[in-house]
């Protein structure tokens, strides 16, 4: 009965009609999510186009700053972030059709993907958006090349990958790269496919060097301004991705076991083994075994010493989910059946903190920052409202920074050290500007003022109370700069800006600002 019902189940119609249903999701979402720290941030790089970021190459920074003219409303900004997996989902199909044109399976793998809960909860824009498009783009290129016009398998022995398959998988991978570093390991697939052919399913030794060159000489661009960027900027994408971001890295193989774990809650534990125990044997071509395994191998690496977040594999998904086009239209349907129950229950988890009273997420940890996102407007506005003037208004860590500048419409500097996360302060703010001034500090920490009295002449502190929340407003009379520079500063150029005398600096606007050259290792060229 089953078998019958799946044999007209599941075809484009259905698909479509899975999408319009997630995509509905995503917009409602798009709209009832209020800004997140991270999408605060990267609002303001659209405020502030720049060839790159302390801690990411630009890519969302330039999306985000062809769409805050027309609109700041959050679900008109989030709206790439809503289009990217059916954009994906289209590929997904597409190319499973090209490399499998005799199968029927391609609307099944569509539909599995739109279902999994990543996919339609993704509504954030980040710059793990761009990534996702871009990475996707160029493997989606990079499989089209080794797929002939009459839609064969495979290239046959004699055949060259077509060259504007090869220059398209490079322009996208140079995309993918000004989005996020973690577009390299999608080369390293590439090269992985090239060379080792009988392990990936490639074409052959003899094919290899044409479309390294192509990908390599149309990616190169990007990776040209991304290095002018960092010669001239501190080397801030290097120093951040390389050194200080794993500057709590570890030899723990926990974190490798979370991965693991992690990765079977993505694609739930049902469609692994079932994938797994019937095999990939005829999709073991064109390279899309390396594309699929590869980095996901990678990051079960590296999680022996840095735990990998949950966003990390989200852009190299769409192509391990294309190894499910070796099952059969019977299993798919199953799977996906599955998977649209364990995203019911995701929407009802999702629904039941969006609309419950705040008193609820105040028993979670984790969701116990909602109520400041949701709030932050009207506190902005309380601590904005009995403000002078002159005085300036700061923050104590980059993501209340920027949610409150956000809803302020006007940039609010982190004063501290911050984190290593979200310095964009170092490049925009001058505290020199502020020697003399009065600094009210907004603080959601339960902390002592006085820890800033040597900042200040006096220090006064009062509280601010929002519903359950209270928030420590901190008064600083008469900022003293010399006093930062010599505390805050330094320890600033300390931690993140030790950068290794092989690396040539052109120029270090934090550095040169403050003149602290003499407390870093890094030597001007």
């Amino acid at each position: 009965m089953f078998e019958k019902i799946c044999s007209k189940a599941l075809g484009r119609n259905e698909f479509f009609l899975v999408l319009v249903l997630t995509l509905g999701i995503k917009i409602w979402l798009g709209m009832s999510l209020p800004i997140s720290g991270d999408e605060a941030l990267f609002y303001w790089w659209g405020r502030f186009p720049n060839l790159g970021y302390y801690d990411h190459p630009p890519m969302v920074g330039w999306l985000l700053a062809g769409m805050t003219p027309l609109s700041e409303q959050p679900l008109w900004l989030r709206l790439p972030a809503i289009a990217t997996s059916p954009l994906i989902a289209i590929g997904i199909v597409d190319l499973i059709n090209r490399i499998l044109p005799k199968s029927d399976i391609a609307w099944s793998v569509g539909i599995f993907y739109l279902l999994i809960p990543i996919s339609w909860i993704g509504v954030l824009i980040t710059n793990d958006t761009p990534l996702m498009l871009f990475t996707f783009a160029s493997g989606y290129c990079f499989l089209r090349g080794f797929v002939p016009a009459e839609s064969e398998h495979r290239l046959s022995a004699k055949d060259h990958p077509a060259t504007v398959w090869m220059i398209g998988c490079g322009f996208f991978l140079g995309l993918a790269f000004l989005s996020k570093y973690l577009a390299v390991i999608q080369g390293l697939a590439y090269m992985a496919a090239l060379l080792l052919p009988r392990a990936f399913g490639g074409i052959g030794r003899g094919q290899v060097f044409r479309p390294i060159m192509l990908i390599g000489l149309a990616a190169a661009p990007m990776v040209a301004l991304n290095i002018g960027y960092n010669v001239t900027n501190c080397w801030n994408n290097v120093m951040f991705n390389l050194f200080n971001r794993h500057e709590d890295a570890s030899l723990s193989p926990a974190n490798s076991l979370l991965y693991l774990l992690m990765m079977v809650y993505l694609i739930t534990p049902w469609a692994l083994w079932s994938l797994f125990k019937s095999g990939w044997g005829k999709l073991n071509q064109n390279g899309l075994l390396a594309i699929a395994m590869i980095p996901l191998v990678f990051f079960l690496g590296i999680s022996i010493f840095k735990r990998i977040g949950l966003h990390w594999p989200l852009a190299f998904l769409p192509f391990f989910v294309l190894l499910f086009a070796s099952q059969t239209k019977i299993k798919m349907a199953l799977l996906s059946f599955f998977m649209a129950v364990f995203s019911i229950v995701h929407l009802l988890a999702l629904v039941t903190v969006l609309y419950a009273p705040p008193s609820f997420a105040r028993q979670f940890s984790t969701l116990q920052g909602l109520d400041f996102l949701r709030n932050a407007k009207a506190v902005f506005s309380a601590v904005r409202a009995n403000t002078p003037e002159d005085t300036v208004l700061a923050a104590e860590s980059y993501s209340s920074a920027a949610i409150l500048g956000y809803h302020g419409k006007r940039y609010v500097p982190v004063f501290g050290v911050g984190s290593r996360y979200g310095r964009l302060d170092d490049t925009l703010v001058n505290f020199q500007d502020f020697d003399g001034k009065n600094i009210r500090i907004i603080s959601r920490k339960n902390r002592d003022p006085m820890e800033l009295a040597p900042f200040f002449e006096s220090v006064t502190a009062s509280e601010l109370s929002f519903g359950e929340n209270s928030y420590l407003i901190i008064d600083g009379n008469k900022f003293k700069f010399s006093e930062y520079r010599e505390i805050i500063l330094t320890e600033i150029t300390n931690r993140y800006y030790q950068i290794p005398g092989a690396l040539p600096v052109l120029s270090c606007k934090f550095l040169s600002r403050y003149e602290l050259w003499e407390q870093s290792q890094a030597s001007l060229q």
